[in-house]
């Protein structure tokens, strides 16, 4: 999946960025949509905070 190959690239070269993983959430939720593989409880960051989060768990790597 490039969305994959995309995201660990920018995580091992460490220029994570909010954009960077809103753009890897977006193609991930277009492809679970895609083949119907949406769950009840899907971690989605709801909040300029909680993709404030998930870039800085990414960077701390």
């Amino acid at each position: 999946m490039e969305a994959c190959e995309q995201f660990l690239q920018h995580a091992e070269r460490g220029t994570v960025t909010g954009t960077v993983v809103r753009s890897f959430a977006d193609e991930v939720f277009r492809i679970q949509a895609a083949y119907d593989l949406l769950w009840p409880k899907v971690p989605v960051a709801r909040s300029e905070a909680d993709l404030a989060a998930m870039t800085a768990l990414v960077r701390r790597r």
